[in-house]
């Protein structure tokens, strides 16, 4: 349904913060993913390479807004579910910097989109582009 939608995709981004603010993502993030899922297994090196530098970062809070679930498949079981994301600053550290190493502006993504894939009755995340187009 379009309610599941917009509910699987909040979570997905809490998780997503969660794992950002922690540094660490809940074991439980990889079954929300499609294993084909670029982004996901992006979010998942970044964290790890991050805690293995002993690096870490404040900021960067995903806000989504205006989700527009659809019922309209593009391929068997895949939706393109539009959507408006805000970006916050992201400062990054590492063990022994007191001052940021690196900055990432905020950034507004107007025009992004969740792809989801609905598998044996579940919703997974196939891939997040911050422009649909």
């Amino acid at each position: 349904s379009k309610a599941g939608q917009v509910a699987f995709i909040e979570h997905w981004f809490k998780e997503i913060n969660y794992g950002f603010e922690t540094g660490e993502l809940r074991p439980h993030f990889k079954k929300l993913n499609d294993p084909e899922c670029n982004f996901c297994k992006a979010v998942e090196d970044h964290l790890a390479s991050a805690a293995e530098d002993k690096a870490w970062s404040t900021g960067g809070k995903l806000t989504f807004r205006n989700i527009r679930p659809t019922l309209k498949q593009l391929e068997t079981d895949q939706y393109l579910i539009e959507l408006d994301v805000l970006e916050e600053e992201r400062h990054y550290y590492k063990n022994g910097h007191s001052e940021p190493v690196a900055t990432n502006q905020e950034v507004d993504q107007p025009d992004a989109a969740v792809l989801l894939i609905r598998k044996n009755g579940h919703w997974l995340v196939g891939g997040y582009y911050a422009d649909k187009n």
